[in-house]
């Protein structure tokens, strides 16, 4: 086969294009994992394969993250158990359920947790670098989600959400940072005909209101989460 003719099969070119984007999708990977919350990640694996642009799409259990309007539609449970780990120990764990309550409402229910495990605390002891010891840390998060769709056109959501963050360290090695905070999402999506739908909703709007801010360190310390449009 020449040069030529293995460039007309389409299968072999794919393949070509597939292994030299590797390296760089999983170094993607581990940066999405390590630098995103749980709420900037897709909760099934549909939702990652489309890198999180689904908040536009009916029937859709990724909307209890990304747009909780975008659950309406769903006329049948929907149930999604995933579990993966990445690179760096990274590892993530998603159960949901999509319960439609009649032709208008959908509830939807879910919890996430991403982390990483075996960080190694190493210490300068100045004449060598030494593991001073292990730590872990891991984000969670229970969503509760609601959509109402009084038309076949109009569709309105709400999200709440309930956050953890843990730091499993030696208090002596670093001080603690563990979290406990609550929010809210809301959403709406429009469908202007067969082939537009409009979206639109608001993140952590309890963040945007609060003055103190919704999470609460065990350092006494408060923050807001990242909100807007």
């Amino acid at each position: 086969m020449g040069v030529g003719d293995m460039f007309k099969n389409k299968n072999i070119l794919y393949l070509i294009v597939a292994m030299l984007f590797l390296p760089v999708l999983c170094n993607a990977q581990v940066s999405t994992y390590r630098d995103a919350h749980i709420e900037n990640n897709a909760l099934t694996g549909r939702g990652m394969a489309m890198g999180g642009a689904v908040s536009a799409i009916s029937d859709n259990p990724d909307g209890l993250l990304l747009n909780p309007a975008s659950m309406a539609g769903c006329d049948k449970y929907r149930l999604v158990a995933k579990s993966e780990t990445g690179l760096m120990d990274v590892n993530r764990g998603t159960a949901l359920v999509l319960i439609p309550l009649n032709r208008e409402q959908v509830l939807g229910v879910a919890y996430s947790r991403i982390g990483v495990e075996n960080i190694k605390i190493a210490k300068d002891t100045g004449t060598a670098i030494e593991v001073a010891g292990i730590a872990s840390y891991a984000e969670s998060g229970l969503f509760l989600g609601y959509s109402y769709q009084p038309d076949k056109r109009w569709a309105l959501g709400i999200t709440l959400k309930s956050y953890e963050n843990v730091l499993d360290i030696n208090s002596s090695l670093y001080e603690y940072g563990n979290a406990k905070g609550t929010d809210i999402d809301v959403g709406t999506l429009y469908r202007m005909n067969g082939e537009w739908t409009l979206s639109a909703g608001f993140r952590n709007l309890a963040s945007a209101l609060s003055t103190d801010g919704t999470i609460s360190w065990d350092t006494n310390y408060r923050e807001s989460n990242d909100f807007g449009p």
